[in-house]
Formats: C-alpha cells, sequence, structure tokens
C-alpha cells in the first residue's frame, strides 16, 4: 500500500502535493478527461505507484475507476509525470501510433497538476504494450485465450499472464529495455545445466526488437516475510540451497559485472538521494552510510551468476523446492549480493509486520549461519544485508514513497547498524 511520504514539497514541482493527495488528483483528472471528450460523472482515484527524484522528477502511477456522463463504467490506469516548474520536456518518442485506452485519452495535459498524463497502454517508454495484449506467443493456439494484467510499472514494464482453453499457464512480459535478453540467455544456460533444488521458468519466445519475452508457468508460492520471521530455521535452508544452486550454474557470456566497489558506488548516490527524500532522518542516514561505506569488504569477492533482484515475490515454494523466478536483472556478482537483498526484503517485510528485533535478529542469523559456507563468511553477508536495507529497501521508501512509516523507516537504520557493529572493529 503506497502511504503518505515523509516529503511533499520540492520547489522544482509546484503541484506536489496536490498530485499527492488522490482526491484532489482525482479531480484534476475529470477535469483533463471532461476537457478530452471523455466527460465523467465520478471518479474515485488511487495511487498505485511513485517515485521521487526530488529536484529531478517526478512520476506517479494511478488508477482511476467511476462512472462515465454515458452511464459507462471505467476503470483505468494512468501515468503522470510532473514538469519541472509545469513546463513540459520536448516529449519522447512513444514508439509509433499511440494507441486507445479502454476510457479516456492516449496522452493528454493534466492543467491542474501541471503536468502530463499517458493513459495505459500507452508508456512513455515501453512502447509494446499493446503487442503483448493482442498477440499470442508462437505456438500457442489464440483461440479462447484469456490474459490477466498482473503488474504495471510506469516507464519500466508490464507482465501480463495468458490461460489457454485447456488450462495452460504462460507468462509475458514487455520492458523499456530488452532486460528479456537477460533472461533468456540465463534460462536457457541454467535448464541445460539443471539442479533438484532448483525451477525455473521455461522461455518459450522472445522478441528482442520489441523487448517482448514469453515464459512457462511455474507452481509455487512467494515466500512469506511474516511465516519467515516466525520460522527462521525452517526456511532458511531450502532457500539457501536455491540459491547456491543457482550460483553453481555456469552463466552466458556477455553478462554485466558487479563488484564490491561498483556496488558501494551505487550506495553512495543511494543514500545522498535517501537524505534528500528523507530530511527527517538524513543525520541518521548520513551516520549509517559512513559506516558502511567505510566498512565495506575487500573487493576479491569471487563473482557468480547471481539474481540481483532477489526478493521473497521471486522464490517460489512448492512445498518440495524452490523456483526462481524474473531473471532479467540476473549478472556476475558477489555470492552474497543475492543473500543480502533477500534478507533485507523479509526484514522490510518483518518490520512491517511489527515483528519483534530478537525475531528478525534470529532470521538473519538463520540465513547468514545457512549461507555462510558458501558465500564467504557471515560478517561479509551482514554487511551486505546492512547495505540492502539502506541502498534497496530504505530508498525505495523514501524515492517511491511507499510504506513503513517514518518509526519503521528508523528501524531499518537501527537494524543495519546493529549488523554492522556485530562484525566488530567498525570504522566512521
Amino acid at each position: 500500500m503506497l502511504m503518505q511520504p515523509v516529503q511533499k514539497q520540492d520547489p522544482l514541482f509546484p503541484k506536489l502535493a496536490d498530485a499527492l493527495d488522490p482526491v484532489r488528483a482525482g479531480y484534476a483528472f475529470k477535469i483533463m478527461l471532461s476537457e478530452a471528450g471523455f466527460p465523467v460523472r465520478k471518479i474515485n482515484c488511487s495511487i498505485e505507484r511513485a517515485r521521487l527524484k526530488l529536484g529531478r522528477k517526478a512520476l506517479l502511477g494511478y488508477r482511476l475507476t467511476g462512472e462515465a456522463e454515458s452511464g459507462e463504467s471505467f476503470d483505468q490506469s494512468a501515468m503522470l509525470i510532473l514538469w519541472p516548474d509545469g513546463e513540459a520536456h520536448s516529449l519522447p518518442d512513444m514508439g509509433g501510433k499511440l494507441e486507445p485506452p479502454d476510457f479516456g485519452p492516449s496522452r493528454a495535459p493534466v492543467d491542474h497538476l501541471m503536468g502530463d498524463a499517458w493513459l495505459f497502454p500507452n508508456d512513455r517508454k515501453v512502447h509494446h504494450i499493446g503487442a503483448l495484449l493482442d498477440e499470442t506467443p508462437a505456438g500457442i493456439p489464440s483461440d479462447g485465450v484469456t490474459r490477466e494484467v498482473l503488474h504495471y510499472v510506469p516507464e519500466q514494464g508490464c507482465a501480463v499472464r495468458l490461460t489457454t482453453t485447456d488450462g495452460q499457464v504462460f507468462y509475458g512480459k514487455c520492458r523499456t529495455d530488452d532486460r528479456g535478453s537477460i533472461s533468456a540467455k540465463v534460462s536457457a544456460a541454467a535448464l541445460d545445466q539443471g539442479h533438484p533444488d532448483l525451477r525455473l521458468a521455461t522461455v518459450i519466445d522472445h522478441d528482442p526488437e520489441r523487448h517482448i519475452l514469453w515464459q512457462t508457468h511455474v507452481s509455487g508460492q512467494p515466500l512469506n516475510a511474516a511465516d519467515v520471521c516466525a520460522r527462521a530455521g525452517r526456511w532458511a535452508g531450502p532457500a539457501s540451497r536455491a540459491i547456491n544452486a543457482f550460483h553453481a550454474f555456469t552463466p552466458p557470456d556477455g553478462l554485466q559485472e558487479l563488484t564490491v566497489d561498483s556496488i558501494a558506488q551505487t550506495l553512495a548516490r543511494r543514500i545522498e538521494r535517501s537524505k534528500a527524500a528523507m530530511p527527517a532522518i538524513a543525520t541518521e542516514i548520513e551516520m549509517i552510510g559512513k559506516k558502511l561505506i567505510a566498512n565495506q569488504p575487500a573487493d576479491r569477492q569471487k563473482l557468480v551468476l547471481s539474481h540481483c533482484d532477489l526478493h521473497p515475490a521471486n522464490l517460489l515454494w512448492d512445498g518440495v523446492n524452490f523456483a526462481m523466478i524474473d531473471l532479467d536483472t540476473a549478472a556476475l556478482a558477489p555470492r552474497a549480493l543475492d543473500y543480502g537483498s533477500l534478507v533485507a526484503s523479509l526484514v522490510h517485510g518483518a518490520v512491517e509486520a511489527q515483528a519483534r528485533d530478537n525475531k528478525i535478529d534470529a532470521m538473519i542469523a538463520a540465513f547468514c549461519d545457512a549461507a555462510s559456507d558458501e558465500s564467504g563468511d557471515g560478517l561479509t553477508i551482514k554487511w551486505f544485508v546492512a547495505a540492502s536495507l539502506i541502498g534497496e529497501r530504505l530508498y525505495r521508501c523514501g524515492t517511491r514513497m511507499k510504506s513503513p512509516a517514518l518509526r519503521s523507516r528508523t528501524r531499518l537504520i537501527e537494524i543495519a547498524d546493529r549488523l554492522l557493529q556485530s562484525q566488530g572493529g567498525i570504522h566512521v
């Protein structure tokens, strides 16, 4: 659930507070729709996505539902970008002809918010969502198939589920870039090698020109942070075996390399952005940032095939073993990176569930113990967990204005600090 951000004001975006208020934003969209020839009788507006980089960019994703003057009900996704000082930049190439949305114009200015809106399936950067919604992957009969939009992130990508008449399920993605090529190469290489502790989806169709990828369904449910926190000993071993299995695959050629130094550089940039986005805790962010940078592990970690965006939704448990999905960000990286990302995500979920510190610490310890033999010593893993808590989880809280609340944000900092203190010999 998107919560109110700590910082709603930005001198570059005069209407940011209005855009972050669903009632006022809904009123602005109602006016825009009416002026575009789609008069609305009633409208409900909710904010589904938000990405804010103070002084640089403001992007919001809305869901608009309601009733048109004609009596027609509508349910429409819209993306809004606010222009600095309300002055629109030159508009980017939208990848060809705009497509008609279910309700409303393809694109229109929202004057009351001093920005521009694009209505789904149009997107400023993801140009072929329409093909994802209309076309069927090669070799799959098109008659009688049903499609469901599972996930749409403005300016990043869209995912759909396709079900055939005989019950087969496939998943399709369209992205702003060709990360699908990474997923296709990694999936093919890993499936050729196979491993009993890990299942992967099979790529059935890949269109690199339009950045569309289709894969088979893999069964399982995402890891649940509250359950893992309550029974860490139950989950740490199987999850670590699945991660280790992925790390053991021989990677395909051409993957990006991430080192401790490059990861620390990204972390430093995100710390600075987080301080600007969350001024109420900027001092605390600066202090934990200094500790992280000063105490980073030596840059001689072995690089292995890594997921590089491993969180609970990307590990699916079917009662026997795990499946790993969403391989678009795979790269060569230190083994501890995936553990840090996964454990930090679990900690974040546990914090939102208001789990006690002793339970959270025990969960971290269980994963460090299960992973340490394969990923270097436990201290290296603890640093990566702390770095992910600040550079991924806390960073997203500020720049994407998601939960948790301010007290929970400070808990993420406190947990990261405890992890670094447990290393001993901390430098600041």
